[in-house]
Parts: C-alpha cells; structure tokens; sequence
C-alpha cells in the first residue's frame, strides 16, 4: 500500500466528507429537505446512513486495512476480491451488522423523543 492510493479508502473518504457535510450543511441539507411534512432524514434515509457509516464502514474499515498492508492477500492473484473474501473481513462484516443496529436503533430513540418539538419547531 506505499505510494498508491486505495480505491476502497478514498471512496470511503469521498463520500464520509461528502456526507458528513450534506447531511445538516450547505444551502439544502439533506437532513432538512422538506417533502411535505416528511424530511429525507426522518425517511429512513438518515438511519440507512447511520447504519452503513457508523455500523459497516467504521467496523471493517480497521480488518481492511490490516489485510492489506499485513498482504494477507495476494493483489496479483485475487484482486480487490479476493480482499471481501478474506476470513477477517467477513469476520468483521458479520460483527458489524448488530453494530450497525444499536447505531441505528439510538438514532430512531432520539427521533422518536424529540419528535413533539421537531412538529412545533417546524
């Protein structure tokens, strides 16, 4: 991994940047957008975003990594795949899922609690 870039981390990086600044900055943030009285992020959107970024991202980010720069896959030989197949990353990505959840699960509490004052506020 010295001197190249990862396609995996810099799209990582790419779009946590992206989302972390869409989500509640810029002119039309992506949690306020107004679809009647629906929100993109009280639509579900928000919450697939807290799962994937806060569940799967983080969790198998670190056995990625270790994976590659330990070389306990060949690149030549399998490919970027052969990096998804890989016993600790699948590991990973079967832990991260019940992360993902609690994640997700303490998102949808806060809403549910600060619903009456979202309606009031507007």
């Amino acid at each position: 991994m010295t001197g190249r870039i990862d396609p995996y981390l810099m799209f990582v990086t790419v779009t946590s940047v992206f989302n972390a600044f869409a989500y509640t900055g810029g002119e039309y943030p992506l949690g306020y957008i107004g679809l009647g009285n629906v929100s993109i992020g009280y639509s579900g959107l928000g919450d697939l975003f807290v799962f994937l970024y806060f569940g799967l991202v983080a969790t198998v980010t670190v056995p990625y990594i270790h994976i590659v720069r330990m070389g306990l896959v060949e690149a030549d030989r399998m490919g970027i795949l052969g990096i998804f197949r890989h016993e600790l990353f699948v590991t990973s990505l079967i832990v991260a899922l019940p992360i993902g959840f609690m994640a997700t699960g303490i998102i949808v509490v806060n809403n549910v609690r600060d619903r009456l004052t979202d309606i009031h506020a507007g």
